[in-house]
């Protein structure tokens, strides 16, 4: 069985405010699956972002990795929030940890979504990151597996051509 790594962003405190919402991220190896319950502000996805990092270097995670987040109760956010997400993203990407496909498990109920779906995806796009709407887990693994072995088959492919 392989090993997981979890966290929550309850676990950290940034700045002077409480994080509004809490994710909860487990990572098995090569993916993160993180349980995001919302509102959010800035102070959970900095939060988050410091748990990413702690987790991915407990994990020792090196190739393809994906995704898959799950948005529960609201998925509301201000502005603010999107944007230090995208710059989030953006810099995974320049730090070479940027990640194959992001998949977003949200029912119709969670509040907000039809505002903050549009932005959502947005963060992912700008920092190159393909990203789709899944009903079910077991389709937005599929994908996210899907994703990691292309990306797995393609750095092969250029090994055994510059090797």
């Amino acid at each position: 069985m392989e090993k997981a790594y979890t966290g929550s962003t309850d676990d950290i405190l940034v700045g002077a405010f409480r994080p509004h919402g809490r994710v909860d991220v487990r990572i098995v190896d090569p993916i993160a699956y993180s349980e995001a319950y919302g509102p959010f502000n800035a102070e959970l996805i900095h939060a988050l972002i410091r748990i990413q990092r702690k987790l991915a270097a407990q994990a020792r995670l090196e190739g393809p990795q994906g995704e898959i987040i799950s948005i529960f109760d609201s998925a509301l956010a201000g502005p603010e929030v999107v944007g230090i997400l995208t710059q989030a993203l953006q810099a995974m990407l320049r730090e070479g940890r940027s990640k194959v496909g992001a998949a977003l498990l949200i029912g119709p109920d969670v509040e907000g979504i039809s505002i903050m779906l549009p932005a959502i995806l947005a963060c992912y796009t700008k920092a190159g990151i393909p990203s789709r709407v899944f009903d079910k887990m077991e389709d937005a693994e599929s994908w996210i597996r899907g994703l990691i072995a292309a990306a797995c088959a393609e750095a092969e492919a250029t090994k055994a051509v510059s090797g």
